[in-house]
């Protein structure tokens, strides 16, 4: 009876239209999606993609596992029709694998400077949105095969520290230097890991005071992975979308009692969205760097 309730459930083409359902009934203004099909990746370059990748000439070990991950982050300028203001918003995706997350620093950092970079070539510093499925831990309180989290204490992930701090400190176990001697840096030995000037904060923080407790959640795996993140000062968090499952309360990494595991027979995804209603106001009151 599981077996054929699962097959069901994983049907693609009921969960596709139960997807587009799902966007239409929230008729927001922007969504950012991740892991979309190659045919509509295509369209998707041509219009809108500006990226920052790797020097072809980098043949380090570190550089070559990076680039053969083939991620990417798009960016496009909108104009919010309020204020006349105009506002950078990227959507991407890290590598999923636990094992690496010194690659997904490297990938923060990148998708931080492609935005930076697309945003000054608009004219300067204006306000970011950068979301999407980071595949990386706000926090983690008990340890696992991948990290040794000691009694009492919480490890925050690379990614998460860079894109909240503006940094990776050294001490992070996820920090590309402590999972790589120098020779297999090659030329990237000597990056500062940082958000490359940009100043951010989390949606869901400013929304909730926190994040949620998971936004993915499987028979393997529940936890945090996807953020909205807003250049800091610019944006007025003004509303929040419910999460499923109460997802925006509870214990970090723990579904709720009793909402079973994801896809299911009304939630067509693994991951639950991450829904924001944000304001520009008037002024002009940044932080981040352009």
């Amino acid at each position: 009876m599981r077996s054929e309730y699962d097959a069901a459930v994983l049907d693609p083409v009921r969960r596709v239209a139960l997807l587009m359902a799902g966007l239409q009934a929230l008729d927001a203004d922007l969504y950012f999606l991740q892991e979309v099909e190659e045919g509509l990746m295509e369209t998707l370059r041509e219009m809108i993609l500006d990226a920052v990748v790797l020097e072809p000439g980098d043949t380090a070990p570190f550089a070559l596992r990076a680039r053969a991950l083939d991620e990417t982050v798009l960016v496009k300028r909108f104009l919010d029709l309020e204020t006349g203001r105009a506002f950078c918003a990227a959507v991407t995706h890290l590598y999923y694998h636990p094992r690496h997350p010194d690659l997904k620093v490297l990938q923060a950092h990148a998708a931080c400077a492609a935005v930076r970079a697309f945003a000054s070539a608009q004219g300067g510093p204006q306000p970011i949105l950068l979301a999407g499925d980071f595949n990386s831990l706000a926090e983690k309180r008990v340890s696992d095969e991948f990290d040794e989290v000691p009694e009492g204490c919480i490890k925050v992930s690379g990614v998460y520290e860079l894109l909240s701090q503006g940094r990776v400190a050294h001490s992070n176990s996820d920090h590309p230097a402590s999972r790589n001697s120098p020779a297999e840096l090659g030329r990237l030995r000597d990056v500062e890991w940082t958000s490359t000037g940009l100043s951010l904060e989390s949606a869901a923080v400013r929304a909730w005071g926190r994040e949620p407790s998971f936004t993915n959640h499987t028979p393997s795996f529940t936890g945090c992975l996807d953020y909205v993140w807003l250049s800091r000062g610019d944006w007025q968090v003004v509303g929040a979308m419910a999460m499923p499952g109460g997802s925006e309360g509870g214990e970090p990494n723990q579904a709720t009692p009793g909402y079973g595991p994801l896809p299911s027979a009304t939630e067509p995804s693994d991951h639950v969205a991450l829904g924001f209603c944000l304001r520009l106001p008037l002024t002009v009151n940044s932080a981040h760097s352009g």
